[in-house]
């Protein structure tokens, strides 16, 4: 019984797929004066040519602010001066709040995916 029930965990863990796969942002808390530059760090380990970087507001959706192909920036929307994005490799990119004000308040997230061509 003990074999069958370890098989049994095994396969499940397969069919997990890459555990060792992450997008992580850094700090995962920010709070800061008003005025005072936020940078934002984002890392993914998993060779993605697309990096993302959104913002939510309290009871909206995210909105996309910017992206990168490769290191192709892309501005999604009409994003004040006070944000800049930067990716000085593959792996990393990072946003900044330049004196952010109480309008800036909100969940920042950063998302990667995969280049693919059909």
């Amino acid at each position: 019984m003990a074999l069958r029930l370890l098989c049994y965990v095994a396969l499940c863990l397969l069919g997990v797929g890459h555990m060792g796969a992450m997008v992580t942002q850094e700090p995962r808390y920010q709070v800061t004066r008003k005025g005072k530059t936020v940078t934002l760090g984002c890392s993914q380990n998993l060779s993605h040519e697309y990096m993302y970087w959104y913002q939510q507001k309290p009871s909206q959706p995210p909105k996309l602010l910017f992206y990168y192909y490769d290191k192709d920036f892309n501005n999604e929307t009409d994003t004040s001066d006070n944000f800049q994005s930067s990716r000085p490799n593959t792996s990393f990119c990072s946003l900044s709040i330049r004196s952010p004000g109480v309008g800036d308040s909100a969940v920042y997230l950063c998302a990667s995916k995969r280049d693919t061509e059909l």
